[in-house]
């Protein structure tokens, strides 16, 4: 391959891993114009002098950015504030400092550090559940891709209409300000916030939006602790897009769907659970 466009940027690396095919030793990717042109070994190219920048990179692997498959950014500054207390503990805290100390500014100041902690770390690329948008907004600013999941709440089935009148709101005016690289998306909380009616309302809904959604499956060894007997212990939620701590009933569900997993192993263990899901 010849380069000779001068609007170019080379980087070489002993290693790139390409992931969809084998590491390459000594190898190189170029970039045009915000755009990958090649991937392959640096002896394959034929580059002009003077006609791109050049980036070596040296003693260094060359690999696409991370995935962080279930954060919340806008609770970035919370880290450390609520290790070692019990589930129960841990949600009512949360819910009482989020609603009296956070403003939107902290929100989004919050979510602004949590993007530059995790493009430190080589992530690039976010599926976010929040309950201000803050996040979605700080994605847009930084320039990474992602997803941001609108949550949506409601343990009572009478509330299912409303919330997701309310939820439809939210989504309608924030996909207004989608990019290429940005999307909203939709998640009921959890099984033990939200009633098995607002689940499938909600998955029903996606599905006809075409909307990415995101649902998380309580662990018996976190839910049973905060659901009332008379919640449902299972939820028919339509498709997973991904779930946390997870249960065999919506992970068969979002298995059928064919749905992507993940798993929580830091709030797991927390929460007293298994730390993985072998």
């Amino acid at each position: 391959m010849s380069v000779l466009v001068s609007d170019r940027t080379l980087y070489t690396a002993d290693w790139v891993l390409p992931i969809s095919s084998a590491p390459i030793r000594h190898g190189a990717v170029l970039v045009q114009a915000g755009r990958i042109a090649f991937v392959g070994a640096a002896s394959a190219l034929t580059v002009t002098p003077g006609a791109l920048r050049t980036v070596p990179l040296g003693n260094a692997v060359l690999l696409p950015g991370f995935v962080n498959a279930h954060s919340h950014l806008e609770l970035t500054l919370l880290r450390g504030f609520l290790e070692g207390l019990d589930f129960r503990d841990w949600l009512r805290t949360l819910t009482t400092v989020r609603r009296d100390l956070m403003s939107e500014s902290v929100l989004l100041d919050a979510s602004r550090a949590g993007i530059r902690e995790a493009l430190r770390n080589g992530i690039t690329c976010l599926a976010d559940t929040t309950d201000s948008g803050a996040p979605l907004t700080a994605m847009r600013e930084y320039g990474v891709r992602g997803v941001g999941y609108l949550e949506v709440f409601g343990p009572d089935p009478a509330q299912c209409d409303a919330s997701l009148a309310q939820l439809q709101a939210r989504v309608f005016e924030a996909r207004a300000q989608d990019t290429p690289l940005v999307r909203t998306g939709v998640s009921p909380h959890a099984p033990y916030t939200v009633s098995r009616d607002l689940f499938s309302a909600t998955a029903a809904w996606s599905r006809w939006m075409s909307a990415a959604y995101s649902a998380r499956s309580a662990n018996e060894g976190s839910a049973r602790t905060a659901r009332p007997s008379s919640w449902p212990k299972k939820a028919s939620c339509g498709y997973c897009g991904f779930s946390v701590h997870s249960v065999p009933s919506l992970s068969n569900t979002a298995t059928r769907s064919a749905g992507a997993m993940s798993w929580a192993a830091t709030r797991n263990a927390t929460t007293a659970s298994r730390a993985d899901p072998g």
